[in-house]
């Protein structure tokens, strides 16, 4: 599928299932009541390869595609065409496996997030911010506690599909790459990317 497909299919998958949240939500809130909600977003104004939370989420691809290209291409072949599991309990992968693998993501913008809200029209925005999710505590203490961070939220979905024996060699990679890319990422756009919305009922 071509890459804007993609993201249009993304965008209109996320405005659906928000509607369906904020549909259910408004149920729940009572009178004089308010709903917050802290999310990760985009700028209005800048563009995805200048996000320091994409540019993480590329560096992880590109991990799981240097281990599938390393892989023995012989014996991976043979395991994927007739014993698939055994991929999983020797901690190969594929590239066939990575080209498959997918994180449920979507990050929108406080236009867009302000725009579903109004057209769903069960609640009223009291306050929409754009905030920088990311501490100055965190950045002085290297990549080390994002890649850990990283680890606790997508160990799980990632050793469903690859298999837990991929887990410790994946993120030492990742955070290899974040060592060698610090400035890249230091220099990247953190401001605007975490959404603090605060909701109230109509």
């Amino acid at each position: 599928m071509p890459q804007k497909m993609y993201a249009m299919l993304m965008q209109l998958t996320f405005a659906k299932d928000m509607g369906r949240f904020l549909d259910a939500r408004a149920k729940e809130l009572v009178f004089g009541g308010i709903m917050a909600l802290i999310m990760p977003s985009i700028p209005d104004v800048i563009t995805n390869s200048c996000i320091a939370s994409l540019m993480i989420y590329d560096s992880l691809g590109s991990s799981l595609m240097d281990m599938a290209k390393e892989a023995n291409h012989i014996i991976c072949e043979f395991l994927a065409n007739d014993y698939k599991g055994q991929i999983i309990s020797i901690g190969i992968i594929c590239e066939s496996q990575v080209d498959s693998f997918y994180l449920p993501l979507y990050n929108a913008s406080p236009k867009e997030m302000k725009d579903i809200i109004e057209r769903n029209g069960c609640v009223s925005i009291k306050s929409i911010e754009a905030t920088n999710p990311v501490s100055k505590m965190v950045v002085r203490q290297g990549t080390r506690p994002c890649t850990m961070h990283l680890r606790a939220g997508w160990e799980g979905i990632i050793s469903n599909h690859f298999g837990n024996l991929i887990i410790d060699e994946l993120f030492d990679r990742f955070n290899r790459k974040a060592e060698e890319n610090s400035n890249l990422f230091n220099a990247s756009h953190a401001e605007g990317t975490q959404l603090f919305v605060v909701l109230i009922p109509k």
